[in-house]
């Protein structure tokens, strides 16, 4: 068995619809839902608030939580325009505040990762990203952004008849990353109702 990651649903969406890829996670944004493809089953896992990477010695690390107005006069690092419709979600929201936040650096991974820990700007990152020696992750206030995880697969690829029990082991580990994460697990436990973990269908 092989894997890949690869910052482009849209790109592993072709490679699953041609049968490149057997099953792949993908992730999308409120308003913003992957388009269906022919023959490919989209099934839900989660969907789950973004939060805030910062320099561990940056001010706000020391909050519990930090407001996307605290963040907005900072130096930002995003995902290159050409990666998903991240960029597009995020300038989306920050229209409905009038704000437009300075963006210098465009990276992905651990270049991203490094940028921050340097001191050279903030970013955002999925709840259940793992605290690195020089980051700190802190929930968003009001969860103002929002990620959705999809599990996929060909409706006719050999997976197809085992999609059930694929979902069920993918949600078992989600939940297990949830309680290994202890800034997502107190969050989880303030909002008991926000995030789910949805059941298999297709």
């Amino acid at each position: 068995m092989t894997s890949r990651c690869q910052y482009s649903p849209a790109t592993l969406l072709d490679d699953l619809a041609v049968g490149r890829l057997e099953a792949t996670v993908l992730g999308d944004h409120p308003a913003q839902e992957l388009p269906p493809r022919e023959g490919v089953v989209l099934n839900p896992l989660v969907t789950e608030p973004v939060f805030a990477l910062l320099p561990t010695a940056h001010p706000l690390a020391a909050q519990e939580e930090v407001s996307l107005a605290q963040l907005m006069d900072e130096d930002w690092a995003v995902p290159r325009p050409d990666s998903d419709r991240t960029r597009e979600y995020w300038s989306s929201v920050c229209a409905q505040v009038d704000r437009r936040p300075f963006t210098p650096y465009e990276a992905e991974g651990r270049q991203l990762i490094e940028i921050v820990r340097a001191g050279l700007a903030v970013s955002r990152c999925q709840a259940t990203f793992i605290e690195a020696p020089g980051v700190t992750v802190r929930p968003l206030a009001g969860s103002p952004l929002w990620y959705r995880h999809v599990l996929a697969w060909h409706r006719d690829g050999p997976l197809a008849a085992h999609g059930a029990a694929i979902h069920r082991r993918v949600s078992d580990g989600y939940l297990d990353t949830c309680a290994a994460n202890p800034v997502y697990a107190r969050w989880r436990e303030r909002h008991p109702h926000a995030a789910r973990v949805a059941e298999a269908r297709g």
